[in-house]
């Protein structure tokens, strides 16, 4: 009645490695009501401890009973064993009947039960199976979302089978914080249906994407679980969120999940390429008088490289130095004693990469001071441009996570349905990029920032099909929404004034739908 099994995790890149599973079995079950449950594992479970795979404090299973008459389940608790690979469960309060037929699942977890209708021909889970959302582990995986399913034998021994695979990756980068593998094939399930002895069956329907977040150590490998359909990966894209940049690294993949079963993805294309962004490419109404240690914060960004790899010069006539540091550029100025103004510039260039300029407008003693514009029209941009802007063609959807750079700090951060079109409007031709969904569920939403408050006006129509979409303004936590909806025509284009009270990080998006967004435009008050 006791089993050993082996969890092989040394192999080759990219090679599938048979993980048994565990045969977890029960004892017969006591007269006093069927309290406990003695089990013993031998396959990839809760916790990994070098080879070897152990029950953990808190591990819960839920036992089904089965008769012609009715079913029912309970959730029995590990009474002892934690840190083995045999362990006792029990439930002393409420435990289950006599039935015909035992099924068993792990985890407990309400989202794996079973649906009775299926019973005893198939085992089916009576909830979505999104394996989006895992938590990272460091050298082993999230057990709340690593199924495995049983059916007891005429002896009353339960034999689990894993209704999951195992996608193993290395991570190549500091700093990440969430993980994406998806595949070009159906290769998820959201129902899975097995067959009574856990082998899988069928999916009623499908993605195909697995998720992972939490904290990534450079050079540890996670565990990333997912559905086995026994269909291949097709193309695979592995992202990585680096603090708030992702990077997607796309791949060909032949082999496919199976059950038990670990697909170790070694380190998935870990080349990158450093890259220096300027956000703040105007500083408007430097005062006349100059001065030292003047600083413009999140003037620029940097990925894959540090501040030490960017070469900072300036004009030298009227800004004589400039530093950086974290994004913050420090910089000094002359004294203008002129009555007209004056422009500066500081340069900031990464490697052989084009040098990029920060244009510094300094007053002059009868100076006017500078309001603070931006205007981002789309229709303004070539097919080229917003091409390489977005990586799309056009009407090609997005991938999820990406983000579009439209410059003067206008970023686009989008889902898996943004793109950006072509259309014809009253004669006139616009380009347009979809954006919607409520802020904060990663959905696609515009963003730049400001020094002062102002008017920010849009050109928008309304979203899906004939349904009217309102648009909504987000000012640091202060949000507002454009109460008159524009109707459903998309020939009714309507422009929507938002007046900021701060300034701070403006957002714009639609709380329901898409919306088609033709123009941006912002003036300081």
């Amino acid at each position: 009645m006791k089993r050993v099994i082996l969890l092989i995790l040394a192999f080759a890149s990219v090679t599938l490695v048979s993980c048994n599973k565990a045969i977890d079995e029960v004892n017969d079950m006591p007269e006093s009501g069927n309290t406990t449950f003695s089990v013993s594992i031998a396959d990839t479970k809760t916790s990994l401890d070098g080879t070897f795979v152990k029950w953990a404090d808190g591990d819960k299973i839920r036992i089904y009973g089965y008769s012609e008459s009715g079913n029912d389940n309970k959730v029995y608790n590990i009474k002892s064993g934690a840190g083995t690979r045999s362990a006792v469960f029990e439930n002393t309060e409420d435990p289950i009947g006599e039935y015909d037929q035992y099924f068993a699942v792990y985890p407990a977890d309400t989202k794996y039960n079973l649906r009775a209708a299926s019973l005893p021909d198939k085992l089916e889970i009576d909830s979505a199976f999104d394996l989006t959302g895992q938590t990272a582990v460091q050298n082993g995986f999230d057990p709340g979302f690593a199924l495995m399913l049983a059916q007891a034998n005429s002896e009353k021994q339960l034999v689990f089978k894993y209704g999951v695979g195992f996608i193993k990756l290395t991570i190549p980068f500091e700093n990440v914080t969430a993980v994406s593998v998806s595949g070009s094939q159906q290769w998820t399930c959201k129902r899975p249906v097995y067959d009574a002895d856990g082998t899988f069956s069928k999916a009623n329907s499908g993605t195909n994407e697995v998720t992972a977040s939490g904290t990534f150590v450079k050079g540890s490998s996670y565990y990333l679980l997912a559905p086995a359909r026994g269909t291949s990966f097709g193309t695979i894209t592995v992202k990585y969120t680096i603090g708030e940049a992702t990077e997607e690294f796309t791949g060909s993949v032949s082999k496919s999940i199976e059950n038990g079963k670990i697909f170790d993805l070694g380190t998935p294309w870990a080349e990158r390429t450093p890259a220096l962004d300027v956000l703040k490419a105007t500083i408007n109404n430097v005062p006349a008088e100059g001065g030292s240690n003047l600083t413009i914060e999140n003037a620029y960004s940097l990925r894959y490289c540090n501040d030490s790899d960017v070469t900072v010069t300036t004009d030298g006539s009227v800004v004589t130095a400039a530093t950086i540091s974290g994004g913050t550029i420090t910089y000094s100025i002359n004294a203008n004693s002129g009555a007209d103004a004056k422009v500066g510039y500081i340069y900031l260039q990464l490697g052989e990469n084009e040098e990029q300029t920060i244009t510094v407008n300094q007053l002059g003693t009868e100076s006017t001071v500078t309001k603070e514009s931006h205007e981002w029209d789309f229709s303004s941009f070539t097919d080229e441009q917003m091409t390489a802007i977005t990586g799309l063609e056009a009407d090609t959807k997005a991938t999820a996570g990406q983000v579009w750079n439209f410059g003067d700090g206008l970023t686009m951060v989008t889902n898996g349905s943004s793109k950006w079109n072509n259309q014809t409007i009253n004669g006139n031709a616009y380009k347009w990029v979809a954006t919607g969904g409520k802020y904060g569920s990663s959905q696609k939403y515009f963003s730049f920032t400001t020094e002062s408050t102002g008017v920010v006006s849009v050109l928008y129509a309304s979203g899906k099909e004939n349904t009217p979409r309102a648009l909504t303004i987000k000012v640091n936590s202060d949000e507002t929404t454009d109460t008159q909806n524009v109707s459903g025509s998309t020939d009714d284009l309507k422009t929507v004034t938002f007046t900021t009270s701060a300034k701070g990080t403006i957002m714009l998006y639609s709380k329901d739908e898409n919306v088609r967004i033709f123009s941006i435009e912002y003036e300081e008050n």
